[in-house]
């Protein structure tokens, strides 16, 4: 059995632990019963991959991927079974560019078989909120399929992923498929000018997948878009479960704020740059989070009865598992060097540090025989899960307590002024984004 099956479980679990909330819209595009080439954006190192195989648990993916990676043989053998296809670049020398004619006879066999490839057509991966230029590959690998095969009926699905913050832990991401794209569109062309085909199929998927993502066209503007995405998640949550929704919701919110940041006149960019890093540094100098000003209510007396009382198993669950995820912290400050990979390794050696744990207590229960050990090792995976539940919770807990101590001080009288005029003054920016239409 591949490891692709026998990973994509665990990893499709690991992300339900991993994002606090993963969006996904438009799964009804993708053709069945026809190959398809996927069109992706690629912030990350390897969450996006990952993401489809897991949100999509019908289409079996090939991935397309770094050719280096495969120097190693047992490294090769592990790949392959995780349907991973090499494709070498001109840094990895002449002799292994070679290789690349094995990977396309792979790659348009697969096709021929009605199988899925995914690319990452941005050739590259960068932690950005913005779709960069589209290599030429994509369609001269589909165009191959077609001097090869003739017509198969192949399909292009644009796809993106944009990530409230990829690398950090409790996150959110926003998946979306786009419509199909027939190969065939383009035959006319192509048996014409096979340049002016290739450009015109790589124009229109970077056309088809821009709609799909948020971005802040303008790199200069990307501190505000993040402050204008924190106040809009701040004040709009969401319930914890479930964890994987099918909405474009969030997405389009997202959207709006960056188009509304992207058509925006310098002065009316002036405008909104000044007012939110005032606002956040009047946060910053009280000591206080945005999360406080928009959702004060969490500091309520039921809620400190549920963190009381829960105290104790959160303390299981928490320190049941702080060896794996303390080794994946350490190896992503010690190892990682690239900010892309950072969110990928942590979450990798996390689920692989959790995985040789619980192999390692059920052998233990095994030599052990005793019932406890073995209710143990039952318990702690959903004790672990209530960990991060309860830590979340704690979090909103702590963050609004901030604001009572800060209305119950000396100068109490001064201070509800000063959150009154906080609240004010966000409600103001938000209003400032969302005015355009």
């Amino acid at each position: 059995m591949k490891l692709y099956f026998i990973i994509r479980p665990i990893i499709t679990l690991a992300f339900k632990i991993y994002f606090k909330k993963i969006y996904h819209w438009g799964t009804e595009h993708i053709p069945h019963g026809k190959p398809i080439l996927f069109s992706s954006n690629h912030p990350t190192g390897f969450f996006e991959p990952c993401l489809l195989a897991c949100l999509t648990q019908d289409v079996e993916y090939n991935f397309m991927t770094r050719g280096d990676l495969f120097a190693k043989p047992l490294y090769k053998r592990i790949f392959d079974s995780l349907n991973m296809i090499p494709i070498f670049r001109f840094k990895d020398g002449y002799a292994n560019l070679k290789n690349n004619v094995a990977s396309m006879e792979y790659v348009y066999k697969a096709l021929a078989d009605k199988k899925s490839i995914l690319i990452f057509t941005e050739g590259g991966t960068e932690t950005v909120k913005r779709l960069r230029p589209l290599q030429k590959g994509m369609a001269r690998m589909a165009f191959g399929s077609y001097e090869v095969y003739g017509d198969l009926d192949v399909q292009i699905v644009p796809v993106c992923m944009s990530y409230s913050d990829p690398h950090r832990f409790r996150s959110e991401v926003m998946v979306q498929f786009g419509k199909p794209i027939p190969l065939s569109n383009y035959y006319e062309t192509y048996l014409h000018n096979n340049n002016k085909a290739v450009n015109q199929m790589t124009a229109d998927i970077e056309k088809a997948m821009r709609p799909l993502l948020v971005e802040v066209k303008n790199p200069d503007n990307d501190q505000t878009a993040e402050s204008l995405f924190t106040l809009y998640r701040n004040s709009f949550p969401e319930p914890v479960f479930p964890i994987a929704v099918k909405s474009n919701r969030r997405l389009l919110a997202h959207q709006e704020i960056a188009g509304n940041i992207n058509n925006s006149t310098d002065n009316e960019l002036d405008t909104i740059n000044k007012n939110t890093h005032m606002y956040f540094e009047k946060l910053e100098k009280k000591g206080i989070n945005d999360f406080a000003i928009a959702q004060p209510w969490h500091a309520s007396f039921s809620n400190f009865l549920v963190l009381v009382i829960g105290f104790i198993p959160f303390l299981v669950g928490r320190y049941g598992h702080y060896l794996p995820f303390w080794y994946a912290g350490k190896i992503k400050n010690e190892r990682v060097k690239y900010l892309e990979f950072e969110g990928p390794v942590m979450a990798a050696v996390g689920v692989g540090g959790v995985i040789v744990q619980y192999l390692v207590l059920i052998i233990a229960a095994l030599i052990i025989n005793h019932w406890l050990m073995y209710i143990f090792v039952f318990v702690l995976p959903f004790l672990g899960y209530y960990a991060i539940t309860y830590w979340d919770l704690w979090k909103k807990y702590y963050l609004c307590r901030q604001i009572k101590s800060l209305n119950t001080d000396g100068t109490s009288r001064n201070s509800r002024e000063e959150v009154v005029a906080l609240r004010t003054e966000r409600e103001s920016i938000m209003g400032m984004v969302f005015r355009k239409k």
